[in-house]
């Protein structure tokens, strides 16, 4: 059994602040079905705070290297990726269980043109709705991944709404404009952090 103490560090933290800590970086599973993570698999390279996460909190966890056919006697409650290429998305979406769900980060860097992020969210878009994944939700992450504060849902007019009012962009807030954005899936493509669930349902 597990007990959480306050037992001090030589840097002042106790066991219980850096298992939060850690664990936070994957408070995005709270926006799956099921937010206790089971039988996870990630494709590609993740990041170290991220791999960190899923290391704590998953009952297993492994890489998909090469695909798999959909009778492989090992499929994922949670497949996680973050900056995939597309073959990788392919890849990562064979490997679902029925009822299971896809996270994908999609971070823009500064070293690539504007268009990049905006390539991603359409690509992962298009083999989501072709493999038939449904309650596909993007999210931004402020201000970033690993320090993320608010995970505000992009195609929600009210929550997306009150989040601008509340950073002062009440122009934006208006309506009008939140149609326009939510609609045409502008922010998605050009917010720096977004990341994108969706769910498999009956295989």
């Amino acid at each position: 059994m597990l007990e959480s103490t306050q037992t001090g560090h030589h840097d002042g933290t106790s066991v219980e602040t850096r298992f939060q800590a850690t664990a936070r970086r994957a408070d995005w599973r709270f926006l799956l079905p099921d937010p206790n993570l089971k039988d996870v698999e990630y494709v590609g390279h993740l990041p170290d705070d991220l791999l960190a996460a899923l290391r704590l909190l998953s009952r297993s966890l492994e890489i998909v290297d090469a695909p798999r056919t959909a009778d492989a006697p090992r499929l994922a409650n949670v497949v996680v990726l973050h900056s995939p290429t597309r073959a990788q998305v392919r890849t990562a979406l064979e490997v679902v269980k029925a009822n299971g769900a896809v996270y994908c980060e999609l971070k823009r860097s500064r070293r690539r043109p504007l268009s990049f992020l905006k390539l991603q969210t359409d690509a992962v878009y298009a083999e989501l709705t072709q493999a038939g994944f449904t309650s596909i939700q993007t999210h931004w992450h402020y201000p970033s991944f690993s320090n993320c504060t608010r995970l505000v849902q992009l195609a929600d007019p009210a929550a997306l709404g009150y989040w601008l009012a509340s950073r002062n962009q009440t122009w934006l807030a208006q309506p009008m404009w939140l149609r326009w954005l939510t609609g045409a899936r502008l922010l998605e493509r050009v917010l720096p952090c977004v990341s994108i669930v969706a769910q498999r349902g009956a295989r």
